[in-house]
């Protein structure tokens, strides 16, 4: 069994009914997803990396065969439900993925903060300008 066969029956395991819903869910055109499943060409870097961050899929499966097709899930990191989930991505990245409290890097509990759904880090230097000027 070759990669693009492998794709097929990851398809299968994530009950994708459709070509054009797997498509969807990788963010790819339905036609692409459609020559990589009748091996008109390869599984590029791009999906595999969707189907990792998306999916738990074991690339070391995909590619070779060896192993399981998915990573065992990882104890959640909130179970004991204290605190808020902390995840090491950026918010662009965030509108792709899927956010999962089992996903979480760790939980933030620091009571006067505790009232949000998520923290994502930020970066950037909105105050650059005012610190300039010493608008402070």
């Amino acid at each position: 069994m070759n990669e693009n066969q492998r794709l097929k029956t990851l398809m299968d395991l994530l009950y994708f009914k459709t070509q054009k819903d797997f498509a969807a869910a990788l963010n790819i055109k339905q036609g692409s997803l459609s020559d990589i499943l009748r091996e008109r060409i390869n599984v590029s870097n791009a999906i595999k990396d969707k189907l990792e961050m998306k999916f738990d899929v074991n690339l070391t499966w995909l590619e070779d065969g060896i192993g399981e097709p998915f990573f065992k899930k990882k104890p959640a990191v909130g179970e004991s439900k204290e605190g808020v989930p902390y995840f090491d991505m950026s918010l662009s990245d965030a509108k792709e993925l899927i956010v999962e409290e089992q996903r979480a890097e760790y939980l933030v509990n620091y009571l006067p903060f505790n009232d949000c759904t998520a923290y994502l880090p930020v970066y950037g230097d909105s105050m650059y300008p005012n610190m300039l000027r010493a608008k402070l």
